[in-house]
C-alpha cells in the first residue's frame, strides 16, 4: 500500500480524531476512577492532631486535575499508537517512514523549543543544574531525532527511544507539563512502532 504526503496525513489526523474520541470516554471514566482512588488512599493528605482528635487534611479539587490530565493522555496515546498502527501496517516502507518522520518531527520540535524557557528558568536566581541539565538533554535528544529522521532508520529509532525515555523520566517531576510530556513520548512511541514493524501486504490507501 502505497500513500502520499496528503494521505499520510490523513491516516495520521483520523488516528488522532479516533485516539481523542477513545480518551474522551474511556480516558475521562479512567480518570474519575483514579481521582477516587487518590481520595480513597488519601494521597496527598496530612493527619494532623487537634484538641486530640485525628483529622486529615486533603488537597482541593485542583490537586487531581494533573493525574486526571495524565490518566487521559495515558489513554490518548495508547489509542493512537494503535490506530496509528492499523492504519499503516500495510504502508510500504517509504510510507511508513514518511509518517514515522512526521510524527518523530511533531515530538523533537517541541522538545528543541523548550530550552528557550526551561534554561533561564534554571539560572534565574542563581544556577541550578536540574532544570538547564535537563532542558539541554530534551533539546539535544529532540536535535538529534531530526538528524536522524531521514538518514537511518536504526538511528532514527534509537534517537526516538532515548528521547522518549528521557521524555518519561522527566514528566513525573513535571507537573502541569506531565501530560504533554506523555503526548510527546507518545509520538516518538508511534514513530519507533512504524519504523521498527514490518509492513503487511494488503490492500492501498484510499484516495
Amino acid at each position: 500500500m502505497r500513500g502520499d504526503r496528503r494521505t499520510v496525513w490523513a491516516s495520521l489526523l483520523t488516528a488522532g480524531l479516533l485516539s481523542s474520541g477513545v480518551a474522551g470516554v474511556l480516558g475521562s471514566i479512567a480518570a474519575v476512577a483514579v481521582v477516587e482512588v487518590l481520595k480513597t488512599r488519601r494521597v496527598g493528605c496530612t493527619l494532623t492532631r487537634t484538641d486530640g482528635q485525628d483529622s486529615w487534611i486533603c488537597p482541593g479539587g485542583i490537586a487531581h486535575l494533573v493525574p486526571a490530565l495524565l490518566t487521559v493522555s495515558v489513554i490518548w496515546v495508547l489509542a493512537m499508537i494503535f490506530f496509528v498502527y492499523r492504519n499503516l501496517r500495510e504502508a510500504d516502507r517509504e510510507t511508513r517512514a514518511r509518517a514515522a518522520a512526521i510524527s518523530g518531527t511533531a515530538a523533537a520540535v517541541p522538545l528543541i523549543l523548550q530550552v528557550a524557557a526551561t534554561v533561564p528558568a534554571g539560572v534565574v536566581g542563581g544556577v541550578d543544574p536540574g532544570p538547564v541539565s535537563v532542558g539541554i538533554a530534551m533539546c539535544m535528544a529532540g536535535i538529534a531525532v531530526l538528524i536522524c529522521r531521514r538518514r537511518s532508520r536504526a538511528g532514527f529509532g534509537t534517537s526516538c527511544a532515548v528521547a522518549a525515555a528521557l521524555v518519561l523520566a522527566t514528566a513525573p517531576t513535571a507537573f502541569l507539563l506531565a501530560p504533554i510530556l506523555v503526548l510527546l513520548a507518545g509520538a516518538l512511541v508511534a514513530a519507533i512502532v512504524l519504523t521498527v514493524t514490518r509492513p503487511r501486504p494488503g490492500r492501498r490507501l484510499p484516495h
